[in-house]
């Protein structure tokens, strides 16, 4: 891919399609792996399918921001040596550290998912859900001032704070018959990014993730090449 972007091959807007797959692979990988089983159900099926469409853009918006810091890189480069040490560098950060937290956050979000839709189904009989963290000394003091919270699965609440509400977080939620309602002052605000219950728009990125910040006519790019891909 970098040699390619060196020869003026792949272009800002493009997405390499080697390293799309692998990198939706992973990520699709780490989504199922979280999720569990899936019901018989056609609903739930259709929500995973979803999930899966997510994160498949997700990989490629990725690809795309990744080629448009290199073709930036190559442009400040004299030699190809040069310009491969820089891509090196940036391919640790792209595709290892920031690829292992978002595996991460695949995992987490899922499980946050899968359990999102069956307390649709549950809500009924068990109307409340109570935020829960850790409960560690790695919780975040954010977190910290959600724990214990108890609202009904249908509050406005949860579009905003339901879990996962950070990279590697680790909180969740507990299902129960309390329809009394404990509140909290002081409410975290959040990164704009997690400000969004993704498992209920069946994501597992948010689509405020910095990835999707492109102009309209860069996005509906990427998702022609996505289909044709």
């Amino acid at each position: 891919m970098i040699k390619k972007i060196y020869d003026g091959v792949i272009k800002a807007g493009d997405i390499d399609l080697p390293l799309f797959n692998a990198t939706f692979k992973e990520l699709w990988k780490a989504t199922k792996e979280g999720y569990g089983p899936i019901g018989k159900k056609r609903t739930e099926k259709s929500y995973v399918n979803q999930l899966r469409t997510n994160v498949e853009v997700f990989s490629a918006f990725k690809n795309h921001a990744n080629i448009v810091d290199l073709v930036t890189a190559v442009e400040k480069v004299t030699s190809f040596a040069q310009f491969k040490k820089v891509a090196q560098s940036l391919n640790t950060t792209y595709n290892v550290n920031w690829l292992q937290a978002e595996y991460n956050h695949a995992v987490g979000s899922a499980q946050m998912a899968s359990k999102w839709y069956n307390i649709q189904d549950r809500k009924e009989t068990l109307p409340t859900l109570q935020y829960d963290t850790a409960g560690d000394a790695r919780v975040r003091l954010d977190h910290q001032k959600l724990d214990n919270i108890v609202k009904p699965v249908d509050d406005p609440f949860w579009d905003v704070y339901y879990p996962p509400n950070g990279w590697n977080c680790r909180c969740t939620v507990s299902q129960g018959r309390n329809k009394k309602s404990k509140d909290r002052s002081g409410l975290p605000e959040l990164d704009e990014m997690f400000q969004v219950n993704c498992a209920k728009r069946g994501q597992i990125f948010s689509l405020k993730h910095p990835y999707f910040d492109v102009a309209a006519s860069t996005e509906e790019r990427i998702k022609k090449l996505i289909k044709a891909a």
